[in-house]
């Protein structure tokens, strides 16, 4: 069979190379200069780097890890090194923690009756499966869930922990919090040269056209026609990889109008994520990875020297900032000119981190933009996804299909190519 796949990132990469080995026909349309979507690596030098998108790998993304081998490509990965302890700002108050958080002097900011209800909490999802995902009480949001454990917790711990990359807990399925804080107990790992490389690698055994932008999908006689940069290729089976929002622009109800109604398709939403990375020569002079609540403009703000690790690697003898807005502003931010978005991030981190050098003294500066970025889970998400059926000749892929990471997106892509069989 010819089958078309839309986006190369890694659901629709994933995809495309299982169908070559099932012994498909397949042409990939990226409408970006570059493979790998949300993998993506800016690159400053040779061994200097950012992950834009994705920053890790773990030990709980098994089907990534299979892949990987399978391409020769577990030679890449290398442990993870620790950043500098989470710090909380709380009303002029220094809270540091891994695990409850609490100040020097030992004032926690967990009430004690509620720790002990987290503690048991956490203890009931030991054993719960990692990134994989169960519907029951899909219905209520992550606060509902946490309200009669600890309302606390919710407001200092896991908000801090996952809002400045994803939609509020009030907006999230209780199943994605759950999932994420099992898949949290494990090894977490790099990948050298970037997190694209292993991408880069899927797309030399496929066929991938860069700057190919698709228009639309429709019926040709027996068969489909993808038109992309207004030329259009028959084929028959398309899989769709690309986040809901864009890919609305080409699906309609006359392809898969049940599925489509019945996923929720043309209501998924995503949290976009705008970060500002800086780099100059110089060891930084202290580790920080601040965290400002209320939280503001700014979700956090990391300061720290190359050989401590990075999103990606910067050189020994090298430090870096990383600015990494609050979800709640994301959107307002990729709307601005990139030069006015990356001074009001500068503005707002030198008030959380006043020791900061001034903007004009980082030989690197590099503004992140991405609109749709994350999935949200919303309640009910993971009760459509489990009736998912993938039918031909149109199905889809991406982490939103399984769960908002890279291993979702593999998992996902596996499984739009099993829905075609052997060629």
């Amino acid at each position: 069979m010819q089958i078309a796949v839309i986006g190369a990132g890694a659901a629709g990469l994933t995809a495309a190379y299982r169908l070559v080995q099932a012994g498909h026909r397949v042409v990939v349309y990226e409408a970006q200069p570059y493979v790998g979507g949300r993998t993506h690596s800016a690159q400053f030098a040779p061994g200097h780097y950012l992950d834009t998108g994705a920053g890790w790998l773990t030990s709980a993304y098994t089907r990534t890890l299979r892949l990987f081998e399978e391409l020769g490509e577990t030679g890449r990965l290398q442990p993870m090194k620790a950043s500098a302890p989470s710090e909380l700002m709380i009303d002029g108050k220094s809270f540091i923690g891994a695990g409850l958080p609490r100040t020097p002097a030992g004032e926690h900011l967990i009430p004690g009756e509620e720790r002990e209800r987290l503690r048991n909490w956490l203890h009931w999802l030991e054993g719960y499966p990692p990134l994989g995902f169960r519907t029951f009480n899909d219905n209520e949001t992550a606060s509902q869930h946490m309200m009669p454990v600890s309302p606390a917790a919710e407001r200092f711990l896991f908000a801090p922990m996952f809002e400045g990359l994803f939609a509020p807990l009030s907006e999230q399925s209780a199943e994605f919090l759950r999932s994420w804080i099992a898949a949290s107990r494990a090894r977490y790992f790099q990948v050298r040269d970037g997190m694209d490389a292993p991408w880069q690698r899927i797309a030399m055994h496929v066929d991938v056209r860069l700057n190919a932008r698709v228009e639309m999908i429709r019926q040709g006689g027996s068969r489909l026609e993808v038109v992309a940069n207004s030329v259009g290729a028959a084929v028959d089976g398309v899989v769709v990889a690309v986040p809901p929002p864009q890919g609305a622009a080409f699906v309609t109800r006359a392809i898969e109008p049940r599925w489509v109604a019945q996923l929720n398709y043309e209501h998924v939403e995503y949290s976009g994520q705008c970060r500002l990375y800086l780099a100059m020569p110089g060891d930084a002079p202290v580790r920080i990875h601040r965290r400002p609540l209320p939280m503001g403009r700014i979700a956090s703000v990391e300061w720290q020297s190359g050989s401590d690790g990075a999103w990606g690697a910067c050189p020994p003898g090298w430090q870096w900032v990383l600015v990494c807005a609050n979800e709640a502003y994301n959107n307002d931010l990729i709307d601005l000119p990139d030069f006015e978005a990356i001074e009001r991030l500068w503005a707002d981190a030198a008030a959380i981190v006043p020791e900061l050098p001034p903007l004009r003294a980082w030989k690197v500066r590099h503004l992140v933009k991405w609109r749709h970025a994350v999935p949200t889970m919303a309640p009910g998400h993971f009760t459509r996804m489990a009736a998912y059926t993938r039918r031909p000749p149109v199905v889809f892929a991406g982490d939103w299909t399984h769960q908002a990471c890279i291993e979702g997106a593999v998992r996902s892509g596996e499984a739009a190519a099993e829905a075609f069989g052997p060629g």
